[in-house]
């Protein structure tokens, strides 16, 4: 396990200026999240590297060797797997009973399950959309539409999100999430072509 400085002070900064308990919520949604992944991988008997804590986000390293094959689709569905069925469970126990808990923790879940599933090269609906073309179509061509698909998805997320926040003047998130997808896939894409050359 690795932890970046930053990473420790953003949890610091959530424990201090997070009055809501919303950022925790999200916090231990991408934990689940991950957990998901790893279990996934222990069950498959497959090795596991590291569990990187960064402030990007919670990724699993897998080594510098590894490369996706259809055996992982199951480990890339099982973290928004997790997520969905939590979601839903809170979904379910909301018709019971209704408490803002439960429904901040339903859509906590149920917005970064369906997030990850996006066709974006970082995230896990990516890493699946990849695995499938290399299945279907010849090497260069699934690489070209994979990085499409992430580009213009990214894009588009990004836009949504300037939309929103110049309809609301609320909220910046979706625009500062969809404007670091864009620039991640836009950076890997070019190192992806550097190392053609």
């Amino acid at each position: 396990m690795r932890v970046s400085p930053l990473y420790l002070f953003l949890l610091l900064c959530i424990s201090v200026f997070d009055y809501t308990g919303i950022l925790l919520q999200a916090f231990f949604a991408s934990l689940l999240h991950e957990m998901g992944h790893l279990l996934c991988l222990l069950l498959q008997r497959r090795p596991v590297c590291a569990l990187d804590f960064t402030v990007a986000g919670i990724r699993l390293d897998r080594g510098t060797d590894y490369c996706p094959s259809p055996a992982d689709i199951p480990v890339y569905l099982a973290g928004p797997a997790v997520n969905l069925a939590i979601g839903l469970g809170a979904l379910w126990l909301l018709q019971c009973r209704f408490a803002l808990h439960l429904a901040t923790l339903a859509l906590i879940h149920l917005l970064l399950g369906a997030f990850n599933l996006l066709p974006i090269s970082l995230l896990d609906g990516g890493q699946v959309l990849l695995i499938f073309l290399r299945e279907k179509l010849p090497p260069r061509r699934a690489e070209r539409l994979y990085w499409a698909f992430s580009f213009w998805t990214s894009l588009a997320l990004l836009g949504a999100g300037l939309l929103l926040f110049a309809a609301t003047r609320q909220n910046g998130t979706l625009a500062l999430c969809g404007g670091y997808l864009f620039y991640s896939v836009v950076r890997g894409r070019q190192r992806e072509e550097g190392r053609r050359r």
